[in-house]
């Protein structure tokens, strides 16, 4: 199975323009499998692939998307973001009692007035029945978020 893993981030700031940087991302997304190029970004640059002149593997639909949105669930951000790709939050298909835990670490950044979970790892349609769990790491150390994982059965 080829899959690609995304990572992507909105920047903390008004809300107007956070949703034209989720508006942004979701286009480059819903782009990507026909752009292909899944190493260089573009379908030709000298052989495709500048490390080793091999060809780029097709750019796969399959995805988890993960990453620091600055978009709690409950906001215009977020479900714009689901709307426009069509991703599934894993929490909401796994734990849904805990979609709306923060990820961020309590008296560590004051410029950042989000509540609830602002980190965020998301799937598309045909990976949302191989997540198996999600967790948030409290216990780990040296950022503003906390880590948070998920957990698949690819087989």
């Amino acid at each position: 199975m080829l899959l690609a893993v995304v990572n992507g981030r909105c920047q903390p700031v008004e809300s107007d323009v956070c949703l034209a940087q989720v508006a942004d991302f979701a286009g480059i997304f819903a782009r990507s499998p026909a752009e292909q190029g899944a190493w260089s970004g573009k379908p030709d640059i000298d052989g495709d692939d500048w490390s080793n002149q091999s060809n780029a593997p097709p750019m796969p639909n399959s995805a988890i998307v993960c990453g620091d949105f600055n978009a709690a669930p409950a906001t215009g951000e977020y479900q714009l973001l689901l709307e426009t790709t069509g991703l599934r939050d894993c929490w909401e298909l796994v734990d849904p009692l805990n979609r709306e835990t923060s990820t961020l670490r309590k008296g560590i950044s004051d410029d950042i007035q989000v509540a609830g979970k602002i980190d965020h790892i998301l799937v598309t349609p045909d990976l949302a029945v191989s997540v198996e769990r999600v967790a948030i790491d409290d216990d780990a150390d040296g950022s503003d978020h906390k880590p948070i994982e998920a957990v698949f059965d690819l087989a």
